[in-house]
Protein backbone atom coordinates (compact mmCIF):
# COMPACT_ATOMS: atom_id res chain seq x y z
CA UNK A 1 0.00 0.00 0.00
CA UNK A 2 2.13 2.52 -1.11
CA UNK A 3 -0.61 4.78 -2.33
CA UNK A 4 -1.98 5.30 0.66
CA UNK A 5 -1.39 8.83 2.23
CA UNK A 6 -2.33 9.17 6.78
CA UNK A 7 -3.74 12.71 7.73
CA UNK A 8 -1.86 13.53 10.72
CA UNK A 9 -1.52 16.39 12.74
CA UNK A 10 1.80 17.27 10.55
CA UNK A 11 -0.43 16.84 7.44
CA UNK A 12 -3.23 19.37 8.76
CA UNK A 13 -0.76 21.45 10.07
CA UNK A 14 1.13 21.63 6.34
CA UNK A 15 -2.48 22.10 4.52
CA UNK A 16 -3.41 24.83 7.18
CA UNK A 17 -2.55 27.73 4.82
CA UNK A 18 -4.74 26.62 2.01
CA UNK A 19 -7.14 25.53 4.62
CA UNK A 20 -8.34 28.88 6.27
CA UNK A 21 -7.85 30.70 2.37
CA UNK A 22 -10.44 27.83 1.08
CA UNK A 23 -12.71 28.30 4.64
CA UNK A 24 -12.69 32.05 3.93
CA UNK A 25 -13.89 32.00 0.99
CA UNK A 26 -16.40 29.69 1.68
CA UNK A 27 -17.31 31.76 4.49
CA UNK A 28 -17.58 35.31 2.56
CA UNK A 29 -19.95 33.56 0.24
CA UNK A 30 -21.98 32.43 2.79
CA UNK A 31 -22.15 35.41 4.39
CA UNK A 32 -22.88 37.13 1.19
CA UNK A 33 -25.98 34.98 1.07
CA UNK A 34 -27.27 35.52 4.49
CA UNK A 35 -26.01 38.59 5.95
CA UNK A 36 -25.50 40.84 2.50
CA UNK A 37 -24.89 44.19 4.93
CA UNK A 38 -21.40 42.77 5.85
CA UNK A 39 -20.13 43.56 2.62
CA UNK A 40 -18.00 46.22 3.39
CA UNK A 41 -16.64 43.69 5.73
CA UNK A 42 -15.28 41.19 2.98
CA UNK A 43 -12.17 42.99 1.97
CA UNK A 44 -11.07 43.04 5.74
CA UNK A 45 -11.94 39.41 5.98
CA UNK A 46 -10.03 37.93 3.05
CA UNK A 47 -7.26 40.47 4.59
CA UNK A 48 -7.11 38.95 7.78
CA UNK A 49 -7.35 35.58 6.00
CA UNK A 50 -3.99 36.14 3.76
CA UNK A 51 -2.60 37.36 7.38
CA UNK A 52 -3.93 34.06 8.90
CA UNK A 53 -2.73 31.81 6.05
CA UNK A 54 0.71 33.58 5.89
CA UNK A 55 1.38 32.84 9.23
CA UNK A 56 0.50 29.39 9.38
CA UNK A 57 2.66 28.71 6.55
CA UNK A 58 5.58 30.21 7.73
CA UNK A 59 4.91 28.24 11.10
CA UNK A 60 4.54 24.90 8.99
CA UNK A 61 6.36 22.03 9.33
CA UNK A 62 9.74 21.90 7.03
CA UNK A 63 9.71 19.19 4.41
CA UNK A 64 7.23 16.82 2.36
CA UNK A 65 3.59 15.86 3.61
CA UNK A 66 1.08 14.20 2.04
CA UNK A 67 3.21 11.32 0.98
CA UNK A 68 5.58 13.79 -0.97
CA UNK A 69 2.93 15.67 -2.64
CA UNK A 70 3.43 18.94 -1.04
CA UNK A 71 6.38 20.68 0.59
CA UNK A 72 7.06 23.82 2.41
CA UNK A 73 10.88 24.87 2.76
CA UNK A 74 12.76 28.56 2.83
CA UNK A 75 11.70 28.87 -1.06
CA UNK A 76 7.86 27.56 -0.72
CA UNK A 77 7.43 29.94 2.28
CA UNK A 78 8.94 33.06 0.42
CA UNK A 79 6.71 32.25 -2.62
CA UNK A 80 3.77 32.55 -0.36
CA UNK A 81 4.87 35.73 0.95
CA UNK A 82 5.19 37.34 -2.70
CA UNK A 83 1.63 35.95 -3.35
CA UNK A 84 0.12 36.93 -0.15
CA UNK A 85 1.48 40.12 -0.60
CA UNK A 86 -0.17 40.42 -4.56
CA UNK A 87 -3.28 39.25 -3.24
CA UNK A 88 -2.94 41.40 -0.35
CA UNK A 89 -2.56 44.85 -2.67
CA UNK A 90 -5.25 43.69 -5.01
CA UNK A 91 -7.66 43.73 -2.44
CA UNK A 92 -6.85 46.75 -1.35
CA UNK A 93 -6.73 48.09 -4.76
CA UNK A 94 -10.09 46.76 -5.84
CA UNK A 95 -12.49 47.81 -2.88
CA UNK A 96 -12.58 51.02 -3.66
CA UNK A 97 -12.81 50.54 -7.27
CA UNK A 98 -15.97 48.07 -6.69
CA UNK A 99 -17.48 50.63 -3.99
CA UNK A 100 -17.26 53.24 -6.56
CA UNK A 101 -19.10 50.71 -9.10
CA UNK A 102 -21.44 49.03 -7.45
CA UNK A 103 -19.67 46.06 -8.03
CA UNK A 104 -18.50 44.91 -4.01
CA UNK A 105 -19.94 41.27 -4.10
CA UNK A 106 -18.55 38.68 -1.77
CA UNK A 107 -18.09 36.51 -5.01
CA UNK A 108 -15.04 38.66 -5.95
CA UNK A 109 -13.02 37.92 -2.50
CA UNK A 110 -14.20 34.29 -2.78
CA UNK A 111 -12.75 34.18 -6.00
CA UNK A 112 -9.42 35.81 -5.46
CA UNK A 113 -8.66 33.82 -1.89
CA UNK A 114 -9.13 30.92 -3.82
CA UNK A 115 -7.35 31.69 -6.57
CA UNK A 116 -4.87 32.71 -3.81
CA UNK A 117 -5.33 28.74 -3.05
CA UNK A 118 -4.47 27.52 -6.45
CA UNK A 119 -1.16 29.25 -6.47
CA UNK A 120 -0.11 28.90 -3.27
CA UNK A 121 -0.70 24.76 -4.56
CA UNK A 122 1.49 25.27 -7.61
CA UNK A 123 4.05 26.73 -5.58
CA UNK A 124 4.28 23.94 -3.00
CA UNK A 125 2.92 20.58 -5.14
CA UNK A 126 5.52 17.78 -5.78
CA UNK A 127 3.07 15.73 -7.17
CA UNK A 128 1.55 16.52 -10.86
CA UNK A 129 -1.71 16.04 -9.61
CA UNK A 130 -1.34 18.48 -6.90
CA UNK A 131 0.16 20.94 -9.93
CA UNK A 132 -2.61 20.28 -11.83
CA UNK A 133 -5.51 21.01 -9.33
CA UNK A 134 -3.42 24.12 -8.47
CA UNK A 135 -3.78 25.11 -11.99
CA UNK A 136 -7.27 24.05 -12.47
CA UNK A 137 -8.62 26.14 -9.38
CA UNK A 138 -6.30 28.90 -10.38
CA UNK A 139 -7.66 28.97 -14.04
CA UNK A 140 -11.06 28.97 -13.24
CA UNK A 141 -11.11 31.66 -10.81
CA UNK A 142 -9.52 33.93 -12.35
CA UNK A 143 -11.87 33.07 -15.64
CA UNK A 144 -14.75 34.12 -13.88
CA UNK A 145 -12.97 36.94 -12.55
CA UNK A 146 -12.29 38.35 -16.12
CA UNK A 147 -16.22 38.01 -16.66
CA UNK A 148 -16.84 39.64 -13.14
CA UNK A 149 -18.54 42.73 -14.84
CA UNK A 150 -21.66 41.95 -16.65
CA UNK A 151 -22.36 45.19 -17.53
CA UNK A 152 -19.09 45.63 -19.18
CA UNK A 153 -19.28 44.04 -22.79
CA UNK A 154 -15.72 43.31 -23.08
CA UNK A 155 -15.70 41.02 -20.04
Amino acid sequence: MSGLVLFGPEELAAAAPEIVLSAAGCLILLLDAFAPRLRPWFATLSLAAIAGSLALLLRAPAGASFGGRLETSALTSLMGGFIAATAAVSILIAKPYLRRTGEERGEFYALLLWGHVGVSLLTRGLDLLVIFVGLELLSLSFYVLAGFFRGIPAS
